[in-house]
């Protein structure tokens, strides 16, 4: 959704709209998923080019965290696991 927003034509057309729409009511949990006449009405407006350029670079700063998490998770995975190397092999 984040990719259409900052990618997106100025201002959002419908056809954008629908399909942020679309694309945030599949993944939306619980209580989300019942408000997607509220998710409508806040993609209705103008992002400016500041708006993009944050949007741009939380989504980059979410990706790289997440990266690094991941990456973090592995490697303590992987130390826990040294002690049963042999059994495996």
């Amino acid at each position: 959704m984040v990719d259409v927003l900052y990618e997106g034509s100025e201002p959002l057309d419908k056809r954008s709209v629908s399909l942020l729409t679309v694309a945030g009511a599949e993944m939306a949990l619980g209580r989300l998923r019942k408000k997607q006449s509220e998710l409508r009405l806040s993609l209705d407006g103008q992002l400016s080019d500041r708006h993009r350029l944050l949007l741009k670079t939380i989504k980059s700063h979410v990706e790289e965290l997440l990266s690094i998490t991941i990456a973090d998770t592995i490697a303590q995975v992987i130390a826990a696991m040294k002690p049963y190397m042999t059994q495996w092999n």
